[in-house]
This record gives structure tokens, C-alpha cells and sequence, in this order.
């Protein structure tokens, strides 16, 4: 495996709370139990939207800022 390290900054809750490496400026990851709710950028802007572990949304993203749904099952 090659690229830049990741750097994690751990959290009372025993996650990952903030995240940085590489080119990227820190983002922080907001939990709710074991599941990541949303994740914002070192200005405090949404970046990710979790939906459960079925999708995400993506509002700052260039490319695509709308939904996106991951199959859960794989093809037949």
C-alpha cells in the first residue's frame, strides 16, 4: 500500500474523532454511538453526510453533491 499517512486524533468515546494527512486540512468525524453521523472541515463545513451504512451525502464535493446509496448485496 502506497500514499500519505493518515494521522488520527482519538476521542473520549474511544473513536477517531479528528483525521488529517497527506495535502488534506483536518476533518473531524461526529459520532453517534459506533456510527460516524457526519464529518465537517477544519471551518466547521459539513463534507459528508452519513446515512447509516446505506449512502452518503456529499454537499461540498465538485462532482457530485447528491446522494449516493451503496448496493448492499452484490449483483446476481
Amino acid at each position: 500500500m502506497t500514499g500519505a499517512a493518515m494521522t488520527l486524533g482519538w476521542g473520549p468515546n474511544g473513536h477517531p474523532a479528528i483525521a488529517w494527512g497527506g495535502t488534506s486540512a483536518a476533518e473531524t468525524l461526529h459520532w453517534d454511538g459506533d456510527t460516524v453521523l457526519f464529518v465537517t472541515d477544519a471551518s466547521g463545513n459539513v463534507v459528508d453526510f452519513k446515512v447509516g451504512l446505506d449512502g452518503e451525502v456529499t454537499p461540498r464535493d465538485t462532482q457530485w453533491s447528491g446522494l449516493t446509496a451503496y448496493a448492499r448485496e452484490p449483483p446476481v
